[in-house]
């Protein structure tokens, strides 16, 4: 594990800061594969809880706010995860460069205990719709969609998933960094 953390690191200056921010930007990664796997799980796991909502002195720990009351970034990764309708894109997380094709399948949990009829999803990577698609919710429910192939540029690549009602009110507009 040494040299994999090493490889990955070598080639950054790596200051306090740069080091807290990846940090939680892996805690956020993390919650998010493991709490989107379990809400696909439906009916068969029906619930998640965070461990360590708050540090109760000055750490560094898996809390989501610090002892300070200050959110770190998994805190607004939560407020996604546990939104009562979500859209999740489940895909092999590795290393990919600019050009190479991110496949997946697209998934939408509904917590409600009501349909949400002729509901679009729309996927878009880096501001470019890449699929859209209407689509009947049932009520309390987790259902696999569809199949998504997106092919990745250059620097930082940003998926967000779309779901809009019939009257075309945001459902969810969830921001995923592939």
């Amino acid at each position: 594990h040494k040299r994999l953390l090493r490889d990955c690191f070598a080639s950054l200056a790596m200051t306090t800061e740069i080091f807290i921010d990846a940090t939680q930007r892996a805690q956020a990664i993390g919650l998010q594969i493991a709490i989107e796997h379990m809400r696909r799980r439906k009916p068969h796991t029906t619930g998640v809880a965070i461990w360590q909502l708050n540090d109760c002195w000055p750490s560094i720990s898996w809390s989501v706010i610090d002892y300070y009351g200050t959110p770190k970034c998994a805190y607004a990764e939560l407020q996604q995860l546990y939104s009562p309708v979500l859209a999740s894109f489940d895909y092999s997380m590795m290393p990919r460069r600019a050009g190479e094709i991110v496949r997946g399948n697209l998934w939408l949990i509904n917590d409600w205990r009501t349909a949400f009829e002729n509901v679009e999803l729309r996927a878009e990577l880096n501001g470019q719709e890449t699929y859209s698609r209407r689509v009947n919710l049932a009520p309390d429910s987790s259902e696999k969609i569809d199949a998504l192939a997106v092919t990745l540029g250059e620097g930082e690549n940003i998926l967000r998933l779309i779901v809009r009602d019939g009257a075309h009110e945001p459902l969810i507009d969830a921001v995923k960094k592939l």
